[in-house]
């Protein structure tokens, strides 16, 4: 007998973008669509069970439509057989008290899913499937934890089913981290029982494996593309095959995504005299009504050049052609009297985490310690939040 089991995340519902103005809702549409393709493919393919780990929804406060739509899917899921396992990830678990509770915790109230929604427990369902015992158990991210802190440094996992799956949503040590400069909380490997299967993770976009073992640790990525770091990654979600003798059979199955790219222009000595019309043509040859495009305008350019360069008449020239079209000319350098003026190596805002993060490591007050990446963890979650919208 042949167990199957869907694994997905970040599919981010509802994202609450506001750069696509007009066009927002179908850009909501595009990450609906995707995750509805998973509850088809999950119908006609008759699966087990669903693994949904963390940021179902992108936002706290999901509108009203996408809560009935996911409903309604959970519905025909379980109609079908299906049984659904979800925890929360760091955009749809709550900050606060004021933020009140999950989303995701109507779901566990209708009997269609469970939602493992402690953030410092591990909690668990044992399933039999045929002759096969299946021990789910899942943690959902909390927001209190700051870099210092293993969210399964005090959790005991159990070891009840032939085979057994835990539900993160965290970056993992030996995995790339999703955010280098975010000082977020990172499971350390070494934590996680060598009893445990497979560890069906959330929280990174780009598809991830790691084998330990016999553990196998998966990040299927995000379901769309949410920022142009992710423009060149691809898609989907994992189906996890158990055969009797407890063999796995990974399938990472592809979503098409809307078209996203980035491209980079060099302003130099052969084109800065029609900086305008080079730019326009460029980016022109480029055109498709379907891209979201970022053009990085980059160069060293004189006084009487920067005169004839129009990013706001650029935009309302093109951005007809685009879904969306983005300018970026923050590497656009300015040549004064012979002295060029460069822009620094880092950011504004990397040299703030660097002088942060030089804080915190020479703190010698524990208390004081904690507070500083408590503060950033929390900066740093809402300058991601900025990102994509």
């Amino acid at each position: 007998m042949t167990i199957k089991i869907i694994h997905t995340a970040d599919n981010h519902l509802d994202p609450s973008f506001q750069k696509f103005k007009g066009k927002t809702n179908e850009r909501r549409r595009d990450f609906r669509i995707n995750f509805e393709k998973i509850i088809k493919f999950c119908l006609e393919n008759k699966v087990d069970v669903l693994l949904l780990s963390g940021d179902i929804f992108d936002r706290i406060n999901p509108r009203n439509p996408p809560r009935s739509s996911l409903m309604k899917w959970f519905r025909d899921l379980t109609s079908n057989g299906t049984k659904i396992f979800m925890i929360g990830g760091n955009h749809d678990m709550p900050r606060s008290v004021e933020e009140a509770e999950s989303p995701l915790l109507l779901f566990e109230k209708s009997g269609y899913a469970r939602f493992f929604g402690s953030t410092e427990e591990v909690e668990t369902e044992n399933l039999k499937i045929g002759d096969l015992s299946l021990t789910i158990s899942g943690l959902s991210f909390n927001h209190n934890f700051g870099a210092s802190d293993d969210p399964l440094s005090n959790v005991k996992i159990p070891e009840e089913g032939d085979f057994n799956i835990l539900m993160l949503h965290y970056s993992i040590t030996g995995v790339k981290q999703k955010y280098p400069y975010a000082l977020e909380p990172i499971v350390k490997a070494s934590k996680i029982p060598k009893y445990v299967n497979y560890v069906a993770a959330g929280h990174l976009h780009k598809p991830e494996i790691k084998v330990l073992g016999n553990t196998t640790i998966i990040y299927p990525g995000s379901t769309e593309k949410l920022t142009f770091d992710e423009a060149e990654d691809k898609k989907g979600f994992y189906l996890i095959e158990l055969e009797d003798n407890l063999v796995q059979k990974q399938t990472f199955i592809n979503l098409e995504t809307r078209p996203m790219q980035r491209v980079s222009l060099e302003i130099n000595s052969s084109n800065e005299k029609n900086i305008q019309s080079y730019i326009q043509n460029e980016i022109l040859k480029l055109k498709d009504e379907n891209l979201i495009l970022r053009v990085d305008l980059k160069g060293r350019v004189d006084f009487q050049t920067f005169q004839y360069y129009n990013k706001v008449e650029l935009l309302r020239n093109l951005e007809k052609y685009f879904f969306l079209l983005e300018i970026n000319d923050a590497d656009l350098v300015l040549k004064e009297e012979g002295n060029e003026v460069s822009n620094i190596d880092k950011t504004p805002i990397e040299f703030f985490y660097d002088f942060i993060r030089q804080k915190i490591n020479e703190e010698k007050d524990e208390e004081k310690k904690k507070m500083l990446e408590e503060a950033l963890s929390y900066l740093d979650s809402k300058l991601k939040e900025v990102s994509q919208q």
